[in-house]
């Protein structure tokens, strides 16, 4: 097993050079730069620790450690403030600056501004800039002193490149330096003493310290980060890969196209993808719709497991183009495409055998891709705008439902972004035109992209707001896209649920349904054929 495969040997490599660096920065004060360069190794090795709790004491404990070095060699005693003209304190303080950035280029901003919390905690605990004579002073200076680490994380995590990242550097040393600068006039100087009427006297006692801090802190953070980020770099071209920032983090793949697929776990789902539109015109529906399910239960399956990859967004939007490509087929097939061999008229349901849905409920219809729940929900739709009633159809691209249902003055079609709190400002707007029927067709993104919790809250909320204006709110799903854990939960929320399956009869295929459940009503649950 490779050593980073070994959770165990990675946790106990990182929480091991903790001490070390603190030993070293004790009885060795003279090489405390040697206990920063140790410190460097297991911030990097921390990301490979897959316990978030873990990884998190990680990054505070060697926030703490890096920062508690640095705060003791700034230490300068009051009266003594001369000794800010040296330059090598702030070369220390640069090289905790430099493991701070470091965690963030490695691991991100978040994990960086843990890293960056620890540094807080420490400098409140030694002796350094924070010895400013009163409590006041003493936590805003900490505060400030914190918010100066954050700026060179913050600066560093999201640069895509090692030029942009040391150009990134150059700029977080000098807002750093100009709050260090601040801390040490708070430090020195006491606001009663400055004579505030004389601006040029008070320019002049106070410009030659806060020059000074300045110039030394944003050279020092400024080289120092920018070697650190060299060092780092050369050390993924001699591992021969690649670092790549997408909305998910920072991540790592193998440098040329066949390792960085290899090494990239949805880079495969996006090939199969490419090869399903290039070969979508040869496929028929039933083919299709089997390619497309399996593909998606990959999908779920990788989100599941929290995998971290820049190809996550492009796989998602690809499964979100092939649905909506094959619900268009889907609805331009004849009634009867299931079994071509049986005469419509005689398998057509007569209208009677429509759910009749109460007013102001919401309805889950679930089933398997090809099952015909979407054309279900749409027929729905169709006759309530036969009958001259207002209705909605709520998707990402809702022209493919339209289509379906022809124009109609009492249509109308929302389009609804991915992100699940727009979507809900979307749906709030759109109901206050008061629908009797509306189609929601965007489960089948939220359900992989949100945690149950969180799906559950959305669907509360917006059933709530279909009661309010006493509209149907039909929602369809794919019983594959969840665990029975997790649709159990969903189904709760609904007033009533609907049940399409694919019944094998005779060697034919056909789809059925079945009313599930439907609070408070009396129902059929037996299985009726839909065409």
């Amino acid at each position: 097993m490779e050593v980073l495969e070994n959770q165990y040997v990675i946790t106990a490599v990182c929480f091991l050079f903790i001490p070390l660096i603190v030993y070293v920065a004790i009885w060795f004060p003279e090489h405390v730069w040697v206990a920063l360069l140790l410190a460097a190794i297991p911030s990097m090795l921390a990301r490979f620790v897959e316990n978030k709790a873990m990884k998190t004491l990680i990054y505070v404990s060697l926030g703490f450690a890096s920062f508690w070095i640095a705060g003791e060699t700034l230490y300068v005693p009051l009266g003594e403030e001369w000794r800010l003209l040296s330059f090598t304190p702030f070369l220390i303080l640069a090289c905790a600056n430099a493991v701070a950035a470091l965690v963030a280029y490695n691991d991100g901003e978040v994990n960086g501004t843990i890293f960056a919390g620890g540094s807080l905690v420490a400098i409140l605990l030694t002796r350094g800039p924070l010895d400013a004579g009163s409590i006041d002073r003493f936590l805003l200076t900490g505060l400030l002193f914190t918010a100066a680490v954050v700026i060179v994380v913050r600066s560093t995590a999201w640069a895509r490149g090692t030029w942009y990242a040391i150009y990134n550097a150059f700029k977080a040393g000098i807002y750093s330096g100009v709050v260090y600068g601040v801390i040490y006039v708070l430090r020195v100087f006491d606001v009663n003493v400055l004579n505030i009427s004389d601006v040029g006297a008070t320019i002049g006692m106070i410009s030659p310290l806060f020059l000074n801090v300045l110039w030394s802190s944003a050279l020092a953070t400024s080289f120092v980060v920018s070697i650190a980020l060299l060092f780092y770099e050369l050390i993924l071209y001699l591992m021969d890969l690649q670092r790549i920032i997408s909305d998910e983090g920072v991540t790592f793949v193998k440098v040329g196209k066949e390792e960085a697929e290899k090494a990239d776990p949805f880079a495969e789902l996006v090939n199969k993808l490419e090869t399903f539109f290039e070969k979508f015109s040869s496929y028929d529906v039933d083919k299709a719709a089997q390619l497309l399910l399996a593909m998606e239960k990959e999908y779920y399956r990788l989100s599941a497991k929290g995998v971290r990859s820049p190809m996550k967004a492009n796989a998602g939007r690809m499964l979100i183009e092939a649905r909506s490509m094959l619900l268009g087929t889907q609805l331009e097939l004849p009634i009867s495409y299931v079994s071509p061999m049986v005469e419509r008229k005689e398998k057509r349901p007569a209208e009677k055998e429509f759910v009749e849905l109460p007013k102001g409920s919401a309805i889950l219809v679930e089933g398997p891709i090809g099952s015909r729940k979407e054309v279900f929900c749409l027929d729905l739709v169709k006759r309530s705008l036969n009958a001259g009633e207002k209705a909605m159809v709520i998707s990402f691209e809702p022209e493919k439902e339209g289509s379906y249902l022809g124009e109609n003055e009492n249509l109308r079609l929302v389009r609804v972004e991915q992100n699940i709190n727009d979507m809900a400002l979307s749906i709030s707007r759109a109901l206050e035109e008061k629908p009797k029927i509306v189609f929601f067709n965007v489960l089948y993104w939220l359900a992989p992209n949100y945690s149950t919790t969180t799906l559950s809250g959305f669907l509360a909320s917006t059933i709530g707001k279909l009661k309010k204006s006493d509209s149907i709110g039909i929602f369809v799903i794919e019983q594959a896209m969840l665990s029975p854990q997790a649709l159990s939960t969903i189904e709760s929320v609904f007033d009533g649920v609907i049940e399409f399956a694919m019944v094998e009869e005779s060697g034919k295929i056909r789809p059925k349904y079945r009313i599930k459940e439907l609070k408070f009503q009396k129902f059929d649950s037996g299985w009726h054929e839909y065409w």
